[in-house]
């Protein structure tokens, strides 16, 4: 009875869950950075300088963006070495 219940219980989370599992693992989604979690906890508006040129404030934001998306890819890397 009890194997019944277990087996039921995984066959209802892989089908429920298993989509969303296969969505994470082969990274079909898209986002863009607005923060990261640190011992300041800002957001990066809040620490990239505000020029008067704004096409060179967002291109800021947008390099800040890129250099923590490699920091967080290169982490994930490093969890998978041997």
């Amino acid at each position: 009875m009890l194997y019944s219940f277990v087996f039921s219980f995984i066959a209802f989370v892989l089908c429920c869950f298993g989509a969303f599992l296969i969505f994470f693992i082969k990274k079909l989604y898209s986002s863009y950075l607005v923060g990261a979690s640190n011992v300041y906890d800002r957001m990066i508006p809040d620490y990239v300088s505000y020029n008067e040129d704004t096409e060179q404030y967002h291109a800021e934001i947008l390099k800040e963006q890129e250099r923590i998306e490699r920091e967080l890819l290169n982490f994930e890397q490093d969890l998978w070495e041997y």
